[in-house]
């Protein structure tokens, strides 16, 4: 019986892993939370969703690329992202571009710290000079 529910336990969680890589469920995450957090209209809303859905399947795409080296997708990523902010920031006002560039700055101050935290420090190397 324990066994079981481990097992279907296992098959839930994973078909939820899998709904959250979803390119239309990402889409929507992200114009919900710029909705929230630029106050966008409804247009706007509408425009962005529409944009991270044609962003998140070519995301994807370059995700399944298993021909791609670790650099060029990585090129190919942030190559995406600038086509996408430029798109997005024609959707918004001056004063939301405002707000997103302030956003971005924080999200990577924030990653940074947290990178940074987890990194041991090195020890300085004198490499026997002295």
């Amino acid at each position: 019986m324990l066994a079981v529910l481990v097992l279907i336990s296992a098959v839930t969680f994973a078909q939820k892993g899998k709904h959250s890589h979803d390119p239309k469920e990402r889409a929507t995450r992200s114009a919900d939370h710029l909705k929230k957090e630029l106050s966008l209209n409804d247009d706007q809303y509408a425009k962005v969703k529409s944009l991270n859905e044609k962003y998140s399947e070519r995301y994807a795409a370059v995700r399944k690329d298993t021909s791609l080296t670790r650099g060029r997708t990585m090129s190919q990523m942030k190559s995406i992202r600038g086509e996408r902010e430029t798109e997005l920031k024609k959707i918004l006002t001056p004063e939301q571009v405002t707000k997103w560039d302030a956003l971005k700055a924080k999200r990577q101050e924030e990653r940074k710290n947290h990178h940074g935290h987890y990194r041991k420090a090195r020890p300085d190397h004198d490499h026997g000079n002295g």
